[in-house]
């Protein structure tokens, strides 16, 4: 039995500052990376992801209600660990300095250096780190090469868009 798992890319649906800022500064289409399963105890798909609030697990449908889809890739049965790996974490803290870390990265790369993230916690996650880290948790080739500390959104999604993971979503063009 085969089942939908995907790893999506998402920004906000209006404009806000927030979305707009990590857009310009990462030189992305994306602000936010999830995972959405079919969980059939509840008989709908669910969000996994790092938000403001933390790390929670949200229906599809109530999500997409405040979220833009900008890609979605499918994996499949594939992410079946990364998902009960991340099921342990729920309820962590969203990682605000973590998150601020991501600056001095972005101006690294600018400069074709690589700096790690100053202020990365080991108790907290962002969105594309925790997302990164359930495509490790499954073994997934070419996430094991990348830097979940480290990642953008923007970048984890060019990863997937490089190693020719289907697209389940059609890729949206952000403005």
């Amino acid at each position: 039995m085969s089942t939908s798992i995907r790893l999506g890319f998402s920004t906000s649906p209006t404009w806000n500052p927030i979305s707009a800022g990590i857009r310009s500064f990462t030189g992305g289409q994306t602000t936010h990376a999830y995972v959405v399963y079919q969980d059939v105890f509840r008989s709908c798909e669910i969000v996994m992801e790092a938000s403001w609030y933390g790390f929670r697990d949200i229906p599809y449908e109530s999500w997409k209600a405040d979220n833009k889809v900008v890609a979605e890739f499918a994996f499949d049965d594939q992410l079946i660990p990364g998902v009960q790996w991340a099921t342990k974490q729920l309820g962590t803290p969203y990682d605000y300095p973590g998150l601020l870390g991501m600056i001095p990265v972005s101006i690294g790369g600018w400069l074709h250096h690589k700096w790690n993230n100053p202020f990365q916690s080991a108790k907290a996650s962002f969105c594309s780190e925790i997302s990164c880290r359930m495509l490790q948790a499954s073994s997934i080739p070419f996430a094991m090469q990348l830097e979940p500390t480290t990642l953008s959104p923007a970048k984890l999604m060019q990863a997937c868009l490089d190693a020719k993971v289907p697209a389940y979503y059609p890729i949206l063009q952000v403005a």
